[in-house]
C-alpha cells in the first residue's frame, strides 16, 4: 500500500537487523526486492580494528567497545553475560571469548547488542 520504495525500506532494515533468510537466493520470488540483499548487507555500518597488530587473537568486548555497542569492557560484559551479545547472529555466552585476528580480514564480522544494534569489525 506504501509503495515499492517504502517496501525496499522496510526489507533492508529487517535483513540489517535480523539478516537475510536466503542469502544465497535458491528460493524463487516474484519480488523485485529479492535483488538488494546485497545492498543491506554492504550498508551495515563498519569500523576498522587497529589493535595490537602483534596479538593472534581479539577480545570480543574490546570490539564491541569500538563498535560503540557497549561505553567501556565491563558494560560489554553485562551484555553478553545477560544474553544480548552476538557474533554473526550466533549468541555470545562467554565474556572473556576472543575470536582470531585473522576473522577480521576481508569480510570481518558482525557484532549485535540486542535486536536493532549491529555493527562489523575489519582490520
Amino acid at each position: 500500500t506504501h509503495g515499492e520504495p517504502a517496501a525496499k525500506v522496510a526489507y533492508l532494515a529487517s535483513i540489517r537487523q535480523f539478516g537475510a533468510a536466503d542469502p544465497k537466493g535458491e528460493v524463487e520470488t516474484s519480488s523485485s526486492i529479492r535483488a538488494i540483499v546485497a545492498d543491506a548487507e554492504a550498508s551495515v555500518p563498519t569500523v576498522t580494528y587497529t589493535g595490537d597488530a602483534g596479538a593472534d587473537h581479539v577480545p570480543l568486548v574490546d570490539l564491541f567497545v569500538l563498535g560503540g555497542l557497549a561505553k567501556s569492557k565491563s558494560e560489554a560484559r553485562r551484555l553478553i553475560k545477560q544474553g544480548g551479545g552476538y557474533l554473526n547472529n550466533e549468541r555470545i555466552t562467554d565474556t572473556d571469548a576472543t575470536i582470531p585476528r585473522a576473522a577480521l580480514r576481508g569480510e570481518g564480522v558482525i557484532l549485535r547488542a540486542g535486536k536493532k544494534r549491529v555493527i562489523r569489525v575489519r582490520s
